[in-house]
């Protein structure tokens, strides 16, 4: 609900004031439960508004039971048909919901302070899918080349790959965690997003900032993790790329 040039109330008049967004679902999920932004959020056009810690649940609780819900058994309206551009961001939203519902998991057999990156890093996953669907409206046209869709796909690939590979192994130990996190980092090119965001979006926009913060911040996170816990040699290595892709996204125009 804050931002740092508005609310999360503007994000809902921005998506409800174009009419081929008017059935795109909003779930507002905040700290904030002032009964006054919940009733405001309703007259805006919000699906639904759910407080991060409701009836005694915890947060990991709270956005399982989200997800579950909105991505699981909720049935939303056909598609358009979309553009190969419009497929790449989609299923960047999708791999993102993916991975924070991974994330949760992790958190929650972890636990403790073992398990305080992983809720992060779901929260920042969540925030993520929400930002690729909404540019998905944002495009104006735009058709990235088919080279640079080529590459963004194919990296695409290898993550859904890894989605696979950690439900068939879940994380269940500190081990099992930094060997998922070696294979996730290794996998990582920020050039390839890079290039394709300052094509697709080549006016900055409160969203695309956005964005680019919220990636850096996952990759400064993961790199301080690495830094405090890591063992594995190979993976202590990486921490120094990760803080200079990070810096690399955020300084990105």
């Amino acid at each position: 609900m804050n931002l740092p040039d508005g609310t999360g109330l503007d994000i809902v008049r921005t998506v409800r004031s174009n009419p081929s967004r008017a059935s795109v679902p909003i779930v507002i999920l905040s700290g904030n439960t002032d009964p006054q932004a919940v009733d405001q959020s309703y007259v805006l056009g919000a699906n639904a508004y759910i407080g991060k810690s409701e009836r005694g649940r915890s947060l990991g609780e709270t956005i399982g039971a989200l997800y579950a819900h909105w991505l699981r058994d909720v049935r939303l309206p056909s598609e358009p048909t979309r553009t190969r551009t419009q497929r790449f961001l989609a299923c960047a939203a999708s791999i993102r919901s993916q991975k924070a519902a991974i994330y949760i998991q992790i958190a929650e057999r972890l636990g403790g302070d073992n398990g305080a990156l992983w809720m992060d890093l779901a929260l920042r996953s969540g925030n993520l899918a929400n930002l690729f669907a909404f540019l998905i409206g944002r495009l104006e046209g735009r058709e990235l080349p088919a080279a640079v869709l080529d590459d963004a796909e194919a990296a695409q690939g290898i993550q859904l790959r890894e989605i696979e590979d950690i439900m068939k192994s879940p994380v269940h130990t500190q081990a099992d965690a930094q060997r998922y996190v070696l294979a996730a980092v290794s996998n990582i090119r920020i050039d390839i997003l890079d290039r394709a965001f300052g094509l697709m979006f080549p006016n900055p926009t409160l969203a695309t900032t956005a964005l680019r913060n919220v990636i850096g911040g996952s990759l400064d996170e993961v790199a301080s993790w690495i830094d405090s816990h890591a063992t594995d040699p190979v993976l202590r290595q990486e921490a120094p790329r990760l803080r200079t892709e990070a810096d690399a996204i955020r300084s990105s125009p």
